[in-house]
C-alpha cells in the first residue's frame, strides 16, 4: 500500500480523506496488518516484539485512526520510517503535530500523555 498522494494538514482535510475513497490510507487493524506484511511498511526491520507492542496500541474509530502509543519505537526507528507511518494514516506531519502528546481517555476525550497520539476520531 503507498502513502496516499493527499496527505492531510489539518482536521477538516483528514475527515475529507478519511471519507474519501482512497484506498491508500490505512482506516482500521486489518488496513494496518496487510500494510505491515507488505514490502512497504514503515516497521520493515524493526523488532517483532516492537511491531507487535506498537499493534496493539493502536486504536482505530469513524473510518480512521483515533489513538497511537508510540513510546516503543520513538527511539527504535529513524525519523524517516517514523515520518513513513502517520503518512500512511494519511497524516502529515504538521498534523501529528497538532494531535501529538495526547491519549484517548474516552469518547471525544483527549488528555495529555508524553509519547501519544490522540485523533479526532477519539
Amino acid at each position: 500500500m503507498p502513502i496516499t498522494k493527499n496527505l492531510a494538514n489539518n482536521d477538516r482535510e483528514w475527515r475529507t480523506l478519511l471519507h474519501s475513497e482512497d484506498p491508500n490510507v490505512v482506516r482500521t487493524m486489518s488496513d494496518w496488518r496487510t500494510l505491515l506484511a507488505s514490502k512497504e511498511s514503515p516497521l520493515a526491520g524493526v523488532e517483532k516484539r516492537v511491531v507487535t507492542a506498537f499493534t496493539k496500541k493502536l486504536k482505530f474509530k469513524n473510518g480512521g485512526l483515533a489513538h497511537a502509543d508510540f513510546s516503543m519505537i520513538v527511539d527504535v526507528v529513524p525519523f524517516s520510517q517514523f515520518r513513513r507511518i502517520w503518512e500512511h494514516f494519511g497524516m502529515s506531519l504538521d498534523l501529528f503535530a497538532d494531535h501529538e502528546g495526547y491519549t484517548c481517555s474516552g469518547r471525544g476525550n483527549c488528555k495529555k500523555l508524553h509519547n501519544n497520539i490522540c485523533t479526532s476520531n477519539c
